[in-house]
């Protein structure tokens, strides 16, 4: 049986952690927090059960399995099984498949007390509600020795930051991007090179929960090179709904292929599917570099940097780095990939290969968004 002191305690906690508490109940905490080593132990806890139910909600959009939670969190699960739930709030429907791992979401609302997650099943048992709030912890207000985004290690930074941008199921970016096309021997003419700037614009709007829908439209222009070689504007629009990819050149008809079907290039891979950035912590490969704190756009941000791996992409040529800046409460404010690879198909050069720096800059998350197939 649970203590209720203690349950108003965890459920301060909670609010807390959120950084939805007053000024002046947070200046009560943080005394309480200095005097209490058992107070300390449990905001602790806390902090381990809100990563845990990050794990379960992100598990829970993708329709996958969670990753492991420690024991611990278990053990407290069993200790407070059978404690109410808070009412329901912002409810949004996931499709039945998922039904499964909110189980556990729904256990670890029992530990907690409060709203980290919130779910409710319908009475036939054929749905089952949830809406994750998934703020990360104010580092302005953290006990001494406590991780936040800032500082916590870069593995547990970039996993955190992804889990973060599912659970907030949408999101709206700008792309910017420049890049080199070099071209050997061309027209069969040896030691015939040319390099062709190209410089890219473009935004994109995503649904992490709805399978992966999201919307991508771009413009490119070459801004150097022969004039032969050198392309006017073009436009491109891709819609990917239902597993299903939707492309569209210069206004042109959308031409219909399986979103599964990779066609080579690594831009297309990295730069058509926004959907990578609630992957980011799948996707790196070896070791995250650390690159510091500064401010981007006003805002304190943390930069790591890290390479992708190719075969997450399912490719098999190319390289790529891409960099994240993560601001003070575990949110990606920007991704920038790096990328070299060969372009597939070109007649004209013997051999043709395209470096891009691109950019992507995060302006809204949690928006209702609505991505549908062209008519």
């Amino acid at each position: 049986m649970s203590d209720p002191q203690a349950d108003e305690w965890t459920v301060t906690l909670v609010a807390y952690v959120n950084g939805t508490l007053g000024d002046d109940e947070r200046r009560r905490v943080d005394e309480a927090l200095h005097e209490s080593p058992t107070l300390r132990a449990e905001l602790a806890a806390v902090h381990t059960i809100a990563a845990a139910v990050h794990t379960i909600a992100a598990a829970a959009s993708a329709g996958e399995p969670p990753a492991s939670v420690p024991d611990s969190v278990w053990a407290r699960i069993d200790d407070r099984a059978g404690a109410p739930l808070p009412p329901p709030s912002n409810v949004v429907a996931l499709r039945p498949r998922r039904r499964w791992i909110l189980a556990a979401a729904a256990a670890l609302i029992a530990v907690v007390a409060a709203g980290i997650v919130v779910a409710q099943i319908t009475s036939d048992g054929n749905e089952v509600d949830t809406s994750p709030s998934l703020p990360g912890p104010s580092p302005t207000s953290a006990p001494p020795g406590t991780a936040t985004p800032l500082t916590a290690p870069a593995p547990q930074a970039l996993r955190s930051a992804s889990r973060q941008m599912l659970a907030a199921r949408t999101a709206r970016f700008e792309v910017s991007g420049e890049g080199t096309a070099h071209l050997e021997n061309l027209l069969g003419r040896e030691n015939v090179d040319v390099d062709i700037g190209v410089e890219l614009i473009g935004d994109a709007e995503v649904d992490f929960a709805d399978d992966g829908a999201y919307r991508f439209s771009t413009e490119f222009v070459g801004v150097s090179g022969p004039e032969i070689f050198r392309p006017e504007r073009t436009t491109n629009d891709v819609i990917v709904v239902d597993g299903v990819r939707y492309s569209s050149s210069d206004g042109g008809p959308y031409e219909t292929s399986d979103v599964g079907e990779v066609d080579g290039a690594l831009f297309s891979a990295i730069v058509l599917r926004p959907d990578l950035l609630s992957r980011l912590g799948d996707i790196a490969e070896g070791e995250i570099v650390d690159l510091g704190v500064e401010r981007l756009d006003g805002v304190e941000v943390r930069r790591l940097r890290f390479d992708l791996d190719i075969d997450e992409l399912q490719l098999d040529t190319g390289s790529a780095t891409a960099e994240v800046w993560i601001d003070e409460r575990g949110s990606v404010q920007r991704a920038r990939f790096v990328t070299a690879d060969d372009i597939p198909d070109l007649d004209e050069a013997e051999e043709a290969t395209v470096e891009l720096t691109i950019d992507i800059d995060l302006v809204e998350t949690g928006a209702e968004l609505e991505i549908t197939a062209p008519s």
